[in-house]
């Protein structure tokens, strides 16, 4: 299958008779709400006088790019509509440009960041798909760099630091494509995976594979973070494997604690006395759920096959297999890890493709709306 450079694999758009689903001549329904969404809009740790100019800012941004998103809508009329935004950030306008153009009127910022994602949600209107990793980085530019750059110059922070603030936004909004990814494809016949590698996967069907997505969507992971993330949870052959799940985030007391813990009970099996040496799961204790890396990471982490589980339940399965334990004494192993792998609660964290630091970050920002609400 060949994929034209600048068009979509499938074009998606209605024909131009399709009748509108709209709300209006120029706004659609809202699909999210700021709450909604898996990120923070207007969050606390800003400065009160700037979250209204923020609000608005997110409001048109939501408004555009629930037009380039609306499957009934046809080519021609999602472009209008967004010719109609652009108007209105500096004149008459749909309602949805309101308020953006009095906080341009107000702070003198905004104005080419509103057109730079215009012309982002433009390409998903028409459904360009990218052809080359340069093609992807370029969407980003126009889909997620402003958004920085808005709040950099909201706050009243220099040019000079607008390189920084883009690659962090091109790779969380990187990082949002590939998790929606399939619903794009599914709803829309849009992707932003590069195509090249889509061809070099052998083509859209196989690329989509449920037993062959993961390995596919690892290399764009792997790139943007120089390897850090999505590693192999064993080397090929490793035979113990050997799951690191220490967090930095939980604390040098914690790490201790364990260590400690597991000392005893190999010096007291050593001696001779019964000793209940199961591996707990992972489990939404108080000291978790308010680190907020953590508790995010933990909402998230069902997208890589990990239960995470209720205190009561996991303080219920342990005392089971304590009782387990006394009434049927472990039989002494050569090792002992082979004594606490046997029984181990491990809510799928040892079976997980991924070794788990590699794979934290992208679990909180998966599950960040989750931990929220």
């Amino acid at each position: 299958m060949t994929v034209p450079a600048d068009r979509a694999i499938v074009d998606s758009s209605p024909p131009a008779s399709t009748v509108s689903s709209g709300t209006g001549p120029v706004e659609v329904a809202a699909s999210k709400t700021s709450g909604q969404e898996n990120f923070p809009v207007g969050s606390w740790l800003l400065p009160r006088h700037l979250r209204p100019h923020i609000a608005n800012f997110y409001r048109f941004a939501r408004a555009a790019d629930d037009i380039g998103d609306d499957p009934d809508l046809p080519t021609a009329d999602k472009l209008a509509r967004l010719d109609a935004m652009d108007a209105g950030l500096t004149g008459p306008g749909p309602e949805a440009t309101t308020g953006i153009r009095a906080s341009i009127a107000a702070t003198g910022v905004g104005l080419v960041d509103c057109r730079d994602i215009l012309t982002a949600f433009r390409r998903d209107s028409e459904n360009r798909s990218c052809r080359s990793w340069d093609d992807l980085i370029d969407y980003c530019r126009y889909s997620a760099n402003p958004v920085g750059r808005y709040l950099l110059r909201l706050h009243g922070q220099a040019d000079s630091t607008f390189p920084a603030g883009d690659a962090l936004c091109t790779v969380l909004q990187i990082l949002n494509h590939l998790q929606d990814c399939g619903d794009d494809w599914r709803k829309l016949r849009r992707i932003y995976v590069p195509t090249d590698w889509i061809e070099a996967a052998g083509g859209i069907d196989r690329f989509f594979t449920a037993d062959e997505a993961s390995a596919r969507l690892r290399r764009p992971v792997r790139l943007l973070s120089g390897g850090r993330m999505l590693r192999r949870n064993y080397a090929p052959g490793d035979d113990p494997g050997i799951c690191d799940a220490l967090v930095a985030q939980q604390g040098p007391n914690y790490a201790l604690a364990k260590r400690v813990h597991r000392w005893r009970a190999t010096t007291a099996r050593a001696q001779g006395a019964t000793v209940s040496m199961n591996v707990a799961p992972p489990t939404r204790t108080r000291s978790v759920v308010k680190n907020r890396a953590l508790a995010a990471a933990y909402a998230g982490a069902y997208r890589f096959g990990v239960e995470v589980f209720e205190p009561a339940t996991s303080n219920t399965l342990m005392a089971a297999l304590l009782v387990h334990d006394l009434r049927n004494p472990p039989r002494s192993a050569a090792q002992v890890w082979h004594e606490e792998a046997e029984y181990a609660a491990h809510g799928g964290l040892w079976r997980c493709a991924y070794a788990p630091r590699s794979a934290l970050g992208i679990a909180a920002l998966l599950g960040w709306g989750a931990a929220r609400g």
